[in-house]
């Protein structure tokens, strides 16, 4: 009789344990539903807050391209005005941007720069605007450090704009000016002006082989003149007192 009555109480308290786990798993499912409704709520927040500060760029970029329509004499076309609300920057081409040998004389007679503007993404941008190249050397003092300069107005630099196997951008063979360089490490700067009156600029530090002066031509130097004087003996036995003086 005991063993019956131990086996029933048995048999209640599994039974009581799992209705208690039971319960204990029904209330942590409610409490992660609770969890990802609050999580899903917070999303759902997130994403109106995007939506609305998307809505006041599209705004202000509306803006921008109306402005700058109205400054440009002869305004601006909705794709160019779209470039320029894009473009981030520019960058120079490190990989082709170098001095080049053209004439088959020792050392670089022109340098090669190509550079390009880009996005915020990173993307390439045609950009048009007035382009300035210049060249420095760090060597010279201050007054005398630039040593070349070139400017390219906005209405030719698309017939420069190239694209290989290298990349793509604005490209320019520049010979060297009377003046070559004489020194080996220059440092070339970049300036993009789109009509928007923003400038762009990129530098990179360049090594080039400085052109070699040609050396003087010895059977077309003129010998100096004859004075019918008798040229001086040269001697290590001279002395103060029997050192010639020519009168």
């Amino acid at each position: 009789m005991h063993g019956r009555n131990a086996a029933v109480w048995t048999l209640g308290m599994l039974g009581l344990a799992g209705c208690l786990a039971g319960r204990g798993q029904v209330d942590l499912l409610q409490a992660r539903l609770r969890e990802q409704e609050q999580q899903l709520a917070d999303l759902q927040s997130q994403l109106q807050d995007k939506d609305k500060a998307l809505a006041q760029s599209r705004r202000a970029e509306d803006e921008l391209r109306r402005q700058l329509a109205l400054s440009t004499p002869q305004g601006l076309l909705p794709e160019q005005s779209d470039l320029l609300v894009r473009v981030a920057g520019i960058r120079i081409n490190t990989m082709l941007t170098a001095g080049i040998d053209r004439d088959h004389s020792p050392g670089d007679d022109a340098l090669f720069v190509q550079f390009a503007p880009y996005d915020a993404d990173g993307e390439l941008v045609k950009l048009p605007g007035e382009i300035e190249i210049s060249v420095l050397d760090p060597a010279l003092p201050d007054r005398e450090r630039t040593i070349a300069r070139w400017t390219i107005p906005a209405e030719k630099c698309r017939e420069h704009w190239t694209r290989g196997l290298f990349g793509a951008g604005y490209q320019f063979t520049l010979p060297w000016n009377d003046q070559p360089p004489r020194n080996g490490e220059l440092v070339l700067h970049v300036r993009l002006k789109p009509v928007d009156g923003r400038e762009f600029s990129a530098t990179h530090v360049l090594r080039i082989t400085p052109p070699v002066e040609q050396a003087v031509d010895t059977r077309t130097s003129r010998k100096p003149p004859h004075t019918g004087e008798a040229p001086l003996i040269e001697s290590t036995n001279w002395t103060e007192r029997s050192l010639p003086v020519r009168r």
